[in-house]
């Protein structure tokens, strides 16, 4: 099953559980930010991309049925990357999957 807006398969996703632990293990890893949709009120949606150790996974909730979390920009989005960002100050934002009302979340 993959992501309509990264194209990345949800089965190969990573946990928070996986973020903490590459933490740390002090792995270097970078987290770029996808725009997926808008949300009811206008608001851009993001998915958070991983990328480390020549791979990228798409950050997916811990349900027995994974499937990718959202987030606002704020507080969402920059809460989260306070917290699991890797220690780039900067969130990379990638706006341009979903300038069509054809990209949706996962």
């Amino acid at each position: 099953m993959r992501d309509p807006a990264t194209n990345l398969d949800l089965r190969d996703g990573i946990r928070i559980s996986d973020v903490k632990s590459m933490i740390a293990e002090g792995v270097t890893f970078t987290v770029t930010y996808h725009r997926c949709s808008t949300s009811r009120d206008g608001k851009p949606v993001f998915h958070a991309v991983y990328a480390f150790g020549g791979r990228e996974a798409l950050l997916v909730t811990n349900e027995i049925r994974p499937h990718a979390r959202t987030f606002l920009l704020w507080p969402g989005l920059v809460g989260h990357h306070q917290k699991f960002g890797g220690g780039d100050q900067n969130p990379r934002l990638d706006v341009s999957k979903a300038k069509s009302e054809d990209s949706k979340c996962a």
